[in-house]
């Protein structure tokens, strides 16, 4: 059973790399999908991949049930999270027009290496990133109606993680629309692979794309939420 982290890769991991338990030995058939839809969307491959997986079911729930993750050569990274604001911040924006979420699809560049909240490193929209695409839940229903705007800006939805001492039930005030990595410990491993990369060793101002999708659009959202969760 796996915990938070799902790893798929061509080749069983062994040595300082392995990730024992938590890694499988697969032929990439959810590597294969992701790329093909990348394909088929025009969105350009880069040394690292973000995308998410967004279900937006049970929003009220405040419940942890998308994909957030990475594909980096013939490395899948997939963890448990959520790409939608929690109960809380929907009730409670922080903005007027009501909270954000970011919209589906590919957005370019949105994302570079910095501290969020000035605490501690992740990825965040800061200067030199593009603006970001976000409708706003304007009647506070959890869910995307015609009376919910288009909202185009520099917003700070970041890519973070909740608690660092505990895994959290429910998604409370971690999320005001930023894409959030459950545990501490994935988040770390994301991040290691970042850091690690020859793109950021490069320029330490490098920006990242970043590929939302509905979990209609995954064919195998059901399979790893369940081992996830």
């Amino acid at each position: 059973m796996f915990e938070t982290l799902f790893k798929v890769t061509n080749k069983f991991m062994s040595g300082s790399n392995a990730l024992t338990e938590e890694a499988v030995e697969v032929h990439n058939p959810y590597l294969i999908e992701l790329k093909n839809l990348y394909k088929k969307y025009g969105a350009a491959e880069e040394e690292i991949n973000f995308f998410g997986v967004r279900n937006e079911d049970d929003q009220r729930k405040d419940i942890w049930n998308d994909i957030l993750g990475l594909f980096s050569g013939e490395d899948l990274y997939m963890f448990l999270g959520t790409t939608d604001p929690g109960d809380y911040f929907t009730r409670n924006p922080m903005n007027p027009k009501g909270t954000a979420h970011l919209c589906l699809g590919f957005h370019k560049r949105i994302w570079r290496v910095d501290k969020h909240k000035k605490k501690y490193t992740a990825l965040c929209n800061r200067w030199g990133c593009n603006k970001q695409k976000v409708w706003r839940d304007v009647d506070k229903d959890f869910k995307q109606t015609k009376k919910d705007i288009i909202d185009i800006g520099y917003f700070g939805v970041n890519l973070h993680r909740a608690s660092a001492m505990t895994l959290l039930q429910n998604i409370g005030r971690y999320s005001a629309g930023c894409q959030v990595i459950r545990s501490n410990e994935d988040f770390g491993k994301l991040m290691s692979v970042v850091l690690n990369s020859k793109t950021y060793k490069k320029n330490k101002l490098a920006t990242f794309n970043y590929f939302l999708f509905d979990k209609s659009q995954i064919s195998f959202y059901s399979d790893v939420i369940t081992s996830l969760m």
